[in-house]
This record gives structure tokens, sequence and C-alpha cells, in this order.
């Protein structure tokens, strides 16, 4: 598999994604930190082969993203994205 560590630099705002634990279910958890790597937000897509209906996603931001929501929400989406495409 693919490494699952991403990066997301945009402007003035750099986050870090971490997916490299997966849950009981296969889906991978992705923890998202700011530069002082502070975890800021997490990011719960469905299993790489899930049931269907699929589960849905899960994007929980705590209070220290929520000034870097649209910023989060944006990333955790490629990041999504780029864990479909390496299974």
């Amino acid at each position: 598999m693919a490494q699952r560590k991403f990066t997301w630099d945009y402007a003035d705002v750099a986050l870090r994604w971490d997916c490299r634990t997966t849950l009981h279910d296969g889906s991978p958890m992705c923890i998202c930190s700011d530069v002082d790597s502070h975890q800021i937000a997490s990011f719960v897509p469905p299993p790489p082969d899930p049931p269907q209906p699929p589960p849905a996603a899960t994007l929980t931001v705590f209070p220290d993203g929520h000034e870097l929501f649209d910023h989060i929400l944006i990333s955790a989406l490629v990041v999504d994205r780029k864990i479909t495409l390496s299974f």
C-alpha cells in the first residue's frame, strides 16, 4: 500500500494528515495536525470494500481547527481521493 501521510500546503496554511491507522472494519483513521503537531481534526472514510450500503464518512473538527475548517474540509476530500486510488 502507498504511504498514507499527506501534506496540505496552501498560502499560509499547512496541514498534515496521517492515515496509517486502520480501524477494525478496514476504514483508515486519518488524523489532521497543524504545523505545531496539534490534532485539529479526524476523518474516517468508508473502508475500501464496504458493505452495501457503505457507512458514511465522518469528519470531526476540534475547536482548535474551527478557523481552518475550509482547509480541513477540502484537504480531507483530497486525502479521501488519494486513499481511494491507493487501494
